[in-house]
């Protein structure tokens, strides 16, 4: 009796374990990752992160080793009955493989889409259209259907290019479809991509067909996986969604399992955070080289602590000579360019609602929450807890 008294009270100061198994190592998933570990810390949870088992068999094995509260991870389990009563959220689309005990965590297509097409009709193109991926996943069909919507509500229609979900993203079959189809489209066109690998095989089809970006062609892909975006020509403008939202929700509903509560959706999902504009969507592209490596920097790094005086230094002449040749490349200073890419990251870091806004003015750049509040009041007419508010308010 005493043994089992003993081994009850281990069990219960053991500290609860979440295991999240890595399917990949990009953008996405490291945002995940993060926001599951805030959601665990919070409760006083780990995570422990582990590479995807090669089969079921050492799957089952894992979880011997490691007996986990809950268990977290992205699509391709090998086998589903692996996890027994273990509480289980895939941050996927469900599809047709949902099963009885399994929580999944979805992007919103609604919000992705809303958000593609305010930057889009920016351009006041008059024909739009949508490039799908090669997958019978349902999040594809989901955000083509979201994305017609959008446009429908100004009274546009869609054209949508769907491949074959045989062939490969980057097989010959698949890129000689998407040229023939790119030629039909009208020009000038504005485009969403299912996603940035499908923008980046747009963008290379546009290419090869002379078709002129963003002039005749203008690309938003979704995911704003930087390692695509900043590697393809011209670079790709991409819907930022919340993946660390994501990760955070699927730490919450494992919580939720755990305590046995009745209360946990079968799909929950997180909104998307803003659109990352780059060169594909930007009708005036900069022709100074040194002045499009200044605002790239400025993009990737603005809230980093980044200072005017180092964007200066790429250009390799005095500071005043500087500011002056960027300023007649993008009709901003270097400093202003700065704080207005502060400006837009702290409004994506507004929608997360487990942000404190000073967490959010640190995040964003500044140094201090008054510095943050005076700059963003100015620049966007509202202090940052009445904008966040006016978010929540606001309907899709």
């Amino acid at each position: 009796m005493k043994r089992g008294t003993e081994q009850a009270a281990r069990h219960r100061s053991r500290e609860r374990t979440i295991l999240y198994f890595q399917g990949s190592r990009c953008e996405a998933d490291r945002l995940n990752i993060a926001g599951l570990t805030a959601s665990a810390r919070a409760h006083g949870w780990s995570v422990q992160i582990l590479a995807m088992p090669a089969d079921a068999a050492a799957m089952r094995s894992l979880l011997g080793l490691w007996r986990p509260d809950g268990v977290v991870g992205g699509r391709g389990f090998a086998d589903m009955r692996a996890f027994a009563s273990i509480p289980l959220v895939v941050i996927g689309s469900p599809g047709g493989r949902r099963t009885g005990y399994a929580r999944y965590v979805a992007n919103d297509p609604v919000p992705t889409a809303s958000l593609a097409v305010e930057e889009l009709r920016r351009l006041r193109y008059p024909d739009y259209a949508f490039a799908g991926a090669c997958t019978d996943e349902p999040w594809c069909a989901e955000r083509e259907g979201a994305f017609r919507e959008a446009l429908a509500r100004y009274g546009l229609d869609c054209r949508s290019f769907f491949a074959d979900t045989r062939q490969t993203e980057d097989s010959p079959a698949r890129h000689r479809a998407l040229r023939a189809w790119l030629a039909t489209l009208p020009k000038p066109c504005a485009l969403l991509a299912a996603n940035d690998t499908v923008g980046r095989s747009v963008l290379a089809a546009a290419k090869a067909l002379g078709i002129r970006v963003p002039d005749e062609l203008a690309v938003c892909g979704v995911d704003n996986d930087t390692e695509t975006c900043l590697h393809t020509s011209p670079t790709l403008t991409s819907v930022e969604p919340d993946f660390y939202g994501g990760g955070f929700l699927a730490g919450e509903l494992i919580v939720r399992l755990a305590g046995k509560r009745a209360d946990v959706p079968r799909v929950a999902t997180f909104g998307a955070l803003r659109v990352r504009r780059r060169e594909s969507t930007s009708p005036a592209v900069v022709r100074d080289s040194l002045a499009r490596k200044a605002l790239a920097c400025i993009a990737e790094r603005a809230a980093s602590g980044l200072t005017a005086a180092e964007v200066a230094g790429l250009f390799k002449c005095s500071r005043r000579s500087a500011e002056m040749r960027f300023r007649r490349a993008t009709g901003a200073s270097i400093l202003e360019a700065i704080l207005a890419e502060r400006v837009e990251t702290a409004k994506a870091l507004l929608r997360r609602p487990d942000l404190k806004l000073e967490a959010v003015a640190a995040l964003s750049g500044w140094k201090t929450y008054s510095v943050f509040r005076r700059h963003f009041t100015a620049a966007c007419g509202l202090p940052p807890s009445d904008w966040r508010a006016s978010c929540e308010n606001a309907t899709p």
